[in-house]
């Protein structure tokens, strides 16, 4: 048992409280949503990883009512493809959550799918995160730096001492500031033949600041990031870094994709990034909304979005509802289930502070959830663990 499993459960329980999404499941506290529909986006996105950049291009619609478990389960993505095999191959994965004001912008949407991004492959992404952490100096290593180590260690080959004794001696730090000069990672850049001076500078300011962090080249970094989403050129240039550094697929998660109503000009902007393909990555969106989401079938309003990411008929495209929870005494009720959960953990973890779900409690339970049709996970949860 990992020694901080306590630590694990403990902020999945706090998480579960407030409402946030978990990463750490091991005794199965969520119902997992999407079934058969989200195993089979990430086995494509694995598959189409491993056979390296097509050009293909995939949509798949997660729908719920608010608090139908949206987040949790674009999570379970995430978690579900760190488990798939790549190959040699790698896959950019970035979450936008469309509830922060910046990323309903188009600059702002491209930022994030910068600045939230993580990279997922079948062999070292493990030694690449210990290696960012050694340099960033402490224990979080940030996103973008982690794929930017990945990047100076695949595009350009650079050799970077371990997260072992080496680096914490004089020599190690030396190596580090070494490899992480500006005119040596240009050198190496140069010799790659990008096509695209954008992407270029791009990739000097990136590998510079997550070899050699510091304000400076932080703020170099970011100072060309904004420079690139205001002119919408910052995917375009990150594609080619992405495709030189091995990468075969690029996964988009939105959050809260009912905010795409009404904003013509995200719509556009996702058309866009979706019909580029002078890299041929391969594309897979996965929008997490509402109902409303179908207001944007609406050629009129929205162009041809829906011609891209809705119309089955007409693109690789995949829609499927997200259950509720159930609070009915039948063989699947959730209250139950949870019971028999947190009767696994308690016995495993007796000090985690989790409720005993009594004959009593679950009858108190269900008969306020009863009151609250229809039912949220965070409302269930809420009422479950209150103490």
């Amino acid at each position: 048992m990992p020694a901080n499993e306590f630590e694990l459960l403990n902020q999945s329980i706090i998480n579960l409280r407030q409402g946030k999404p978990i990463d750490f499941d091991k005794y199965g506290l969520i119902r997992r949503g999407g079934g058969e529909a989200i195993e089979d986006l990430c086995q494509n996105v694995a598959s189409h990883t491993r056979g390296g950049p097509q050009g293909e291009t995939y949509s798949t619609w997660l729908l719920a009512y608010y608090g139908g478990g949206k987040s949790q389960t674009l999570s379970d993505v995430s978690r579900i493809l760190r488990e798939q095999q790549y190959g040699s191959f790698k896959a950019f994965v970035t979450r936008i959550d469309l509830n922060n004001s910046r990323n309903i912008t188009q600059s702002g949407f491209q930022i994030s799918l910068f600045e939230d991004a993580s990279f997922i492959s079948s062999a070292h992404a493990e030694s690449v995160i210990d290696i960012t952490k050694t340099v960033l100096g402490h224990k979080k290593a940030e996103s973008a730096a982690v794929v930017g180590v990945d990047i100076a260690t695949t595009a350009l080959n650079i050799k970077i001492p371990g997260a072992g004794t080496l680096v914490k001696e004089a020599l190690g730090k030396a190596r580090i500031w070494y490899v992480g000069r500006r005119a040596h990672i240009q050198k190496k850049i140069d010799a790659l033949g990008l096509p695209s001076a954008e992407a270029r500078e791009l990739m000097i300011r990136w590998v510079s600041y997550s070899l050699s962090p510091s304000r400076d080249s932080l703020g170099a970094l970011n100072e060309y990031v904004d420079r690139l989403s205001n002119n919408g050129a910052l995917f375009s240039a990150l594609k080619h870094i992405l495709k030189i550094s091995n990468y075969g697929s690029v996964v988009i998660l939105i959050d809260q994709a009912e905010k795409l109503v009404d904003n013509r000009l995200l719509t556009d902007h996702l058309m866009s990034i979706r019909d580029s393909d002078e890299v041929r990555l391969n594309l897979f969106f996965v929008f997490a909304g509402t109902d409303r989401i179908d207001e944007l079938r609406s050629e009129q309003e929205y162009g041809g979005f829906a011609r891209r990411f809705l119309d089955a008929n007409r693109c690789e495209t995949r829609s499927t509802p997200l259950s509720a929870p159930n609070i009915a005494s039948t063989p699947d009720d959730d209250l139950i289930r949870i019971r028999d959960v947190f009767a696994r953990i308690r016995q495993d973890h007796p000090g985690l502070p989790i409720p005993r779900l009594t004959d009593e409690r679950i009858r108190a339970v269900r008969e306020d959830l009863n009151t609250r049709q229809p039912v949220s996970w965070a409302a269930f949860w809420k009422s479950v663990l209150a103490t």
